[in-house]
This record gives structure tokens, sequence and C-alpha cells, in this order.
């Protein structure tokens, strides 16, 4: 049995019963560093019509995936208060583990008196190298601070691929009505309810060097996120799982920072060039053979000509 065993009380493993060999890679890698987990069968947000613990807000916009990646979540902490476990360390399926993932939790539970969440892999990198961390900091108010060479004390991350959380925090979230994308909400209640939160200098896990695609994200259009693919950030998974992480749901449409930009590049784009558009769509689409994606952008880059047409 791993250390880590000793540490929390219970790991979970949160998998899509669709996702065998993201299964299989954590099922390796949790023998191999000898932890003991349960696996959760992630829920499915496409088959959730409706749910209570969702806001109506979140209902309405928020996408399948989010919906179903929070709702997962919030029925471990759910069975944390009704099995009595004081900690649980969650895992996505498509974290990598390090070599110190154990040795560095260890000298974390030293050195940390009491705490609500720690992220073993906060993507607003407390190092401050990364566009996450700079944006958290600006507009969220997420400046960490040090707390020891391997961690710092931060108000909230992107990082719920991989955390603790205290049985005494989720007492004081689980009837909080879910608004939003599960890292962006953790992130507001650990403000909120000025909830101690801790992250690694550098991660336990890591997800930027993940082989699996998001569950959140889209690959369409493949050839422009091929080249996306290839744009790096610090300590971040690549530029086009970025842009393309879904963020809202408008209609049946998910809507992502990719169509976003897109969109603008439409609206200053000389009339005369719109076809370049349209054949660009239309060879990403053959590409794919993805109507449902092809259409999504159709409609919404159609938005922009629209507007530049009546405006512009």
């Amino acid at each position: 049995m791993s250390l880590l065993n000793t540490i929390v009380d219970r790991v979970y493993v949160i998998n899509l019963d669709k996702d065998k060999e993201r299964m299989e890679h954590m099922d390796r890698q949790c023998k191999e560093h000898q932890i003991n987990y349960v696996r959760f069968p992630a829920v499915l947000g496409a088959n959730v019509e409706k749910d209570s613990r969702l806001s109506p807000i979140c209902q309405t916009f928020c996408t399948d995936g989010a919906k179903g990646c929070a709702l997962s979540h919030h029925t471990i902490w759910e069975t944390m208060l009704k099995e009595n476990l004081e900690t649980v360390l969650v895992f996505e399926d498509d974290v990598i583990f390090t070599k110190e993932l154990e040795s560095k939790l260890q000298v974390a539970f030293r050195n940390i008196p009491t705490f609500d969440v720690i992220y073993l892999c906060n993507l607003y990198n407390p190092k401050n190298e990364n566009i996450f961390s700079h944006l958290a900091i600006s507009v969220g108010g997420i400046q960490p601070q040090d707390h020891s060479p391997l961690l710092k004390k931060t108000k909230g991350g992107f990082g719920t691929a991989a955390y603790i959380i205290h049985q005494d925090f989720v007492r004081k979230i689980i009837d909080k009505p879910i608004t939003q994308h599960i890292d962006y909400q953790l992130s507001q209640w650990l403000q909120e309810l000025n909830g101690q939160a801790y992250a690694f200098t550098d991660f336990a896990v890591k997800v930027d060097e993940s082989p699996f695609e998001s569950n959140l994200a889209d690959s369409f259009p493949i050839l422009l996120n091929s080249v996306l693919k290839q744009i790096k950030l610090e300590d971040t998974p690549d530029l086009s799982w970025i842009l393309n992480e879904n963020i809202i749901k408008l209609g049946p449409f998910n809507l992502n920072l990719l169509i976003v930009i897109l969109m603008i590049a439409v609206l200053f784009t000389p009339k005369r060039f719109f076809w370049g558009w349209g054949l660009w769509l239309l060879l990403e689409g053959l590409l794919a053979k993805d109507i449902k994606n092809t259409l999504r952008y159709g409609v919404f880059l159609g938005m922009s000509v629209v507007l530049r047409l009546k405006f512009g």
C-alpha cells in the first residue's frame, strides 16, 4: 500500500464508462505507485436533463461536459459526508503521476497544519509563469503567497484534475448551487469562505503531458488545431487545449475561445475575402467528416458575417 493511502482516507479516480483506455492508464499508474483507489463512474452530462444541484443558469448555459464533471465531483463530496471520510484525493483519468508524488505529499502534510483544498496540479501556476497565472492574479484576485519551498497558499485555481479536499470544507459548500465550471466554482467558494488552499510550486501530477484529449474540449477544426498544438505555454497544456475548452452552451451549441477569436477575425475581414472562410470551413468539415461541428462553426461565423454586412 502506498504512503498516499495513509495520508488520505480514500483515493478516487473519476472515469467515464466509455473511456476504457484512460482507466487502463490510471490503473497502471496506481499499481506502479501501489495506490489503492476506488473508480468513480463519471456522470455523463448529456444524460442530465435537470438536477437540483445545478443552478438555473448552469442548467441552461453550462456545457454537457461541464455539468457531468461538476456533478461527478459533487457526488464524491456527498459520499465523503455520508461515509464520514475526513479527506479524499480525487484524480481525473488523464493525469500523469510524477515520480515524486508520494514524497511531495508527505512533505506537504508535514508543512500544512490545516487545509481545505490541496491542488496537486494547479494550472494557475504558483510560479506565475503562464497566462493562467496572470489572468488569475489580475482578474480573479488569486495571488499566491509563499508558504514553504514546496508549497504556496492560494485562493483557488484550475486544478480539479488532482486535488485533496477536507470534509470540513465540503460541509460548507455541499448545499451551494453549482453555477459554473467546477474549477472556477471551487475557486469562488474558496474566496467567498476564506478557504485554506495550497498548491505545489512544482506539480505533483501533470496534465500537460497527458496523451489524452480533454473530454471538455474539441478536436475540431483538425487542421487549425494541428498548428495550435505546436504552440506550448509554460507548465500548461498546448494552445489548442486552452482555446478549445468549451466555456458555455448557447442553445444546442457549445462555445469556446477559439470560436470567439474566429468570430472577431471574421468581423475584421474585408468582405471580398469572406469566401475564404467558407472554403476553409468546408475543407475542415470534409477532413473531419463532422457535420455537427461544421454546422456549429458555420452558425457562429455566419453570425459575424451578418453583423459585418449589416454594420460594416
